[in-house]
């Protein structure tokens, strides 16, 4: 048997270590940036070439956020959801950064995709029910420790 061996290059976090990027993809004069899910902090590279890569911290950062979200049903349901207002949206205004929050989770999306751990949210025979819950709000939050071990969480600032 003939096999063929694949190498996979990452590139580590140059903000903690822990978190790591797969770069292998990236052809030689090609560049990108990249958000750790660790330390969250964004980071652009550079494949220089074969073996090369040029990578720096470039000062921008995900921060924490509550989304609040309420349903259409009688009674309303409130639910508060831990985010990251990611680095790419960190120069948006208050109010360009919270439409574009109304429309991710009014349109763009299915609950389905972002509750975590949810097998499937049905409204009758509906599978895929956008718009059963409602855009509120967005606002800044910080890391604390969950009072339910396993990580952290955001709280409303």
């Amino acid at each position: 048997m003939i096999v063929q061996a694949k190498v996979r290059l990452y590139i580590p976090c140059p903000g903690c270590t822990e978190g790591s990027w797969r770069v292998d993809q990236l052809s030689p004069g090609q560049s990108t940036s990249w958000t750790c899910e660790s330390c969250r902090n964004e980071c652009d590279i550079l494949r220089v070439d074969a073996n090369f890569f040029k990578v720096a911290l470039n000062g921008r950062k995900d921060t924490p956020v509550v989304v609040t979200l309420r349903s259409d049903t009688e009674p309303a349901i409130t639910m508060r959801l831990n985010a990251w207002k990611y680095s790419h949206s960190q120069k948006d205004s208050p109010e360009e950064y919270k439409e574009h929050q109304r429309y991710f989770y009014d349109e763009h999306t299915c609950p389905s995709n972002w509750v975590k751990y949810v097998e499937e949210i049905s409204v009758g025979k509906d599978k895929d029910p956008h718009g059963i819950f409602g855009f509120v709000s967005v606002e800044d939050g910080t890391l604390v420790d969950s009072k339910y071990g396993g990580g952290m969480v955001v709280k409303k600032s």
